[in-house]
């Protein structure tokens, strides 16, 4: 017999959820707002301290209406609609040779006690994640983005959503026309789950002013005077003969109060005691520059210090052929880049 979990209050729940930035980077299917919002509760009932998944998950539709603010009509219906949604939803995990493909549903709905559920004279609704699937819940150290859960529960649609995971995925990049992250279009329909369907050939929103309204013009509108709001570019290509350019691409610019200048992260690093060492030694010892800083940091403190330990071993060894800060600059170069990398990979 499984032990009960006990009714988490609003109160409870974290202020901030982290998500494992594959999935925020991965081909999603639309599950609509509302199946953003079930996960998200679950999100948020997930400890920094958990050492594994919890059997299952649960919360009143009366709590996500209240944290999340939304409208109570109609709801309790739609929740039933929005797990179907969800117990459909699967991720393909490739390994890194590329050899081997897994599916993995998200939701585990084989269990006969305590099933991912809604009982709709409770209005209860209860969440089994695939336990396959812990490590991508469970002690993340670098791989995650973490946000409010307020302001993401209050956002009401799919798109608004994803595009506002994915500027938080970005929100520390910044190009040197200062935008934060860019897409080319294959990229971007494959992020809005707006790819061609393979059994109809049909593509959705094929118009690209359709696509700009239905998306990114969306997230504008919801996602305005917050920390978030942001800016957004067409990229055009060359043009082989007459006609208009076509389009390519889009780059987004965050210009909420997210948005962090590289000079001002690294004075708020150095004030505090937690990140001032490390980030002396990057400022002083190894001479990065700030926006260098700001760009390595997403990597996390565990990484950070791994690869300053590095760099101290081969220096103790002699090993190092030119000076510290070439050296130390290659090596965190280099493994950002294979960080950002494996950042746009989908599962």
């Amino acid at each position: 017999m499984e032990q009960a979990l006990s009714i988490i209050k609003p109160g409870d729940y974290n202020q901030q959820i982290k998500q494992h930035w594959k999935f925020t980077m991965s081909h999603q299917k639309n599950i609509g707002a509302l199946g953003k919002k079930i996960l998200g509760m679950v999100l948020a009932q997930i400890k920094q301290t958990d050492k594994q998944l919890q059997p299952y998950y649960h919360f009143r539709v009366s709590e996500l209406v209240q944290i999340s603010k939304t409208k109570n009509k109609g709801i309790y219906s739609d929740v039933a609609k929005a797990i179907n949604k969800l117990s459909d939803v699967k991720f393909i995990i490739q390994e890194i040779d590329g050899k081997k493909y897994t599916p993995r549903h998200l939701l585990d709905t084989t269990a006969k006690e305590n099933p991912t559920s809604y009982h709709a004279s409770e209005g209860m609704v209860t969440i089994r994640i695939n336990p396959a699937l812990e490590e991508y819940f469970i002690g993340l150290a670098n791989n995650y983005n973490e946000w409010s859960l307020a302001s993401y529960m209050k956002l009401s649609n799919w798109y608004a959503m994803r595009i506002f995971e994915i500027l938080n995925a970005f929100r520390y990049n910044q190009d040197e026309d200062g935008f934060n992250c860019h897409f080319d279009l294959d990229t971007f329909r494959r992020l809005m789950d707006l790819t061609k369907d393979k059994k109809t050939g049909k593509t959705p929103y094929k118009s690209v002013n359709l696509l700009v309204q239905r998306t990114i013009i969306v997230a504008q509108e919801q996602l305005n005077d917050s920390p978030f709001q942001f800016e957004f570019e067409k990229v055009f290509g060359e043009n082989s003969g007459k006609g208009r350019k076509p389009l390519i691409g889009f780059r987004f610019k965050i210009t909420g109060v997210a948005f962090e200048r590289p000079k001002d992260f690294v004075q708020r690093c150095l004030n505090h005691p937690d990140t001032a060492h490390i980030t002396s030694i990057f400022k002083d010892r190894y001479k990065f520059s700030d926006r260098f800083i700001k760009e390595i940091s997403q990597m996390g403190r565990e990484k950070l210090n791994e690869l300053i330990q590095l760099v101290n071993l081969k220096k103790s060894n002699d090993e190092i052929k030119t000076t510290e800060q070439k050296y130390a600059y290659g090596v965190f170069k280099r493994e950002f880049r294979k960080y950002t990398d494996e950042k746009i990979e989908a599962l």
